[in-house]
């Protein structure tokens, strides 16, 4: 009997396949980390090359195009930015992200036709955001009018998500010592955990780097690299390149608010 992941995985071989033959990009659809992880570790079974793209920088969903080669442009990806307003601020609920995918599931809209979600909150504004494939884009402006009994208007964006600034990302810096690059402390310092724990939750299959599932607790960490944990958050790892009088490694850790 085959699993999901079986199914998966022969889902992108096939796609990458047809994208060789026929010398034409396949897009696939969003991937959640499960499926990023997937993805990568069946790259050496593909016959073409592949990239995942979420519509801007940090996404953690993210599309995928199988392509014939080496060369292609991100901006012609099928994506569509779909913003959210409340049309009655004076009776509206707090919205999160939770109470938008329901609204969007409500719809009958799969999961793996939308791209992440944004919901960001100032002192007097919610700003509600939607990457999707251009598929189901315009049915969800025709279709989305409530959200938690609130009502509310889509429309799409037409300029770049990298001009918005609710789109770019707000980190939290913190400067911290440890004693090597190992997964397993890099995971226990930034969020505080025993190395127990931390192992627990790499050899559960919790800890990715750059959307791949971590699979040793010893792996080593390199500069610049996304690290997600379930239940925790994400955060970009950065070395330093410099030691302290005790032999400890100088990092950053960018976390993403």
């Amino acid at each position: 009997m085959n699993t999901d992941k079986d199914l998966f995985t022969k889902k992108i071989i096939e796609q990458s396949k047809i994208s060789y033959n026929k010398d034409i990009i396949i897009f696939g659809k969003f991937l959640n980390l499960n499926e990023q992880s997937i993805l990568h570790s069946t790259k050496e079974q593909l016959m073409s090359d592949f990239l995942l793209f979420g519509g801007y920088n940090f996404a953690e969903r993210q599309m995928v195009a199988f392509i014939p080669d080496d060369l292609y442009d991100l901006s012609i990806f099928p994506i569509m930015l779909l913003n959210i307003t409340i049309t009655n601020t004076k009776y509206s609920q707090k919205i999160t992200h939770r109470d938008v995918l329901g609204a969007l599931m409500s719809l009958g809209i799969k999961r793996d036709v939308i791209g992440d979600i944004i919901v960001h909150e100032n002192d007097r504004n919610t700003y509600i955001y939607i990457f999707c494939d251009n598929n189901i884009g315009q049915y969800i402006i025709d279709n989305l009018n409530e959200i938690k009994r609130t009502k509310v208007q889509v429309q799409q964006v037409i300029d770049n998500p990298s001009n918005i600034d609710d789109l770019k990302p707000v980190f939290k810096i913190v400067n911290e010592l440890i004693p090597s690059n190992r997964i397993d402390v890099i995971v226990s310092k930034a969020f505080h955990l025993s190395r127990d724990l931390s192992k627990k939750l790499i050899l559960s299959q919790k800890v990715f780097i750059n959307g791949r599932i971590v699979n040793k607790t010893s792996e080593e960490c390199k500069d610049d690299i996304i690290v997600s944990v379930r239940g925790y958050g994400r955060f970009i790892f950065k070395q330093s390149n410099q030691v302290s009088k005790k032999g400890k490694l100088k990092v950053i850790f960018k976390f993403y608010e």
